[in-house]
């Protein structure tokens, strides 16, 4: 593939990527240190701890956060995942299919943390093959294919 990556107009490149530090990513499945605490995983990029008991907090995640990772049912990594995305109040989310793996009251607490977000000024970029879920909380579509953009 050829091209570039432009963030807040500054290209992004291996060397170069200083623009990055306002966006938080989830990509396909979470990076997580399965013997480290969910609280751990979360302070080894988290500007202070208040920051982490807040995620945790919005994200229901209090009764484990303090446990290993390596124990976490898919949903609670995918809650982990999203917050390590969410830490440090990032201009631009990218969220690549964040509903797996979660339940239904999961769900709705992730599109609402989302929404809120959104209000205040966050944008996201969700990549997800539920559509029925991605309207819920879009406000702009781009369809893409094999790397082309369809709409």
């Amino acid at each position: 593939f050829k091209g570039q990556v432009l963030v807040n107009h500054q290209t992004v490149t291996s060397n170069h990527h200083q623009a990055l530090l306002k966006l938080g990513a989830l990509i396909e499945h979470p990076a997580l240190y399965p013997y480290m605490t969910g609280r751990q995983n979360l302070a080894l990029y988290a500007q202070s701890e208040v920051e982490i008991d807040e995620l945790a907090r919005a994200l229901e995640m209090e009764a484990y956060i303090d446990a290993r990772a390596k124990g976490y049912s898919l949903g609670m990594k995918q809650k982990l995942g999203i917050a390590l995305a969410l830490l440090n109040h990032p201009d631009l989310v990218i969220l690549d299919e964040p509903m797996n793996g979660l339940d239904v009251e999961a769900t709705i607490l992730v599109r609402n943390l989302i929404l809120r977000m959104a209000q205040k000024g966050t944008a996201f970029l969700i990549s997800s093959h539920i559509l029925s879920e991605l309207e819920r909380v879009v406000s702009n579509v781009v369809l893409i294919n094999k790397g082309k953009i369809l709409l």
